[in-house]
């Protein structure tokens, strides 16, 4: 339950970035970053720990099936996520590897 609305706040919270970057306009980068920072500040100060995301997901949960089952959503989704940038960054690189690998000398690089 927990993860669906967390999964629903950041599809709304993605879904007005770009009414906020239309108010703000040119310094929509610096109030995202301040209302990030902001937020990170504010529970990381209330649960100062090193584990993350995890850590606050065990505070929500305990020992729990819920907590080993978020913890799995977010291994996958993790992987899925390192999957997807994974693909984008070929996408950009293989046009220029093999017009790179296959082009012909001029005559004047011999």
């Amino acid at each position: 339950m927990g993860h669906c609305n967390t999964s629903m706040i950041g599809a709304g919270i993605l879904a007005l970035t770009g009414q906020i970057a239309e108010m703000t306009g040119p310094l929509f980068p610096l109030a995202f970053l301040a209302a990030g920072a902001y937020s990170y500040i504010k529970i990381s100060s209330a649960y100062p720990s090193a584990g993350g995301i995890g850590m606050y997901i065990h505070i929500a949960y305990g020992h729990s099936l819920p907590t080993a089952f978020n913890a799995l959503l977010m291994y996958f989704s993790m992987v899925i996520a390192q999957s997807f940038l994974a693909r984008t960054c070929g996408s950009y690189s293989m046009p220029a590897t093999i017009t790179i690998l296959t082009r012909k000398p001029r005559q004047n690089d011999t």
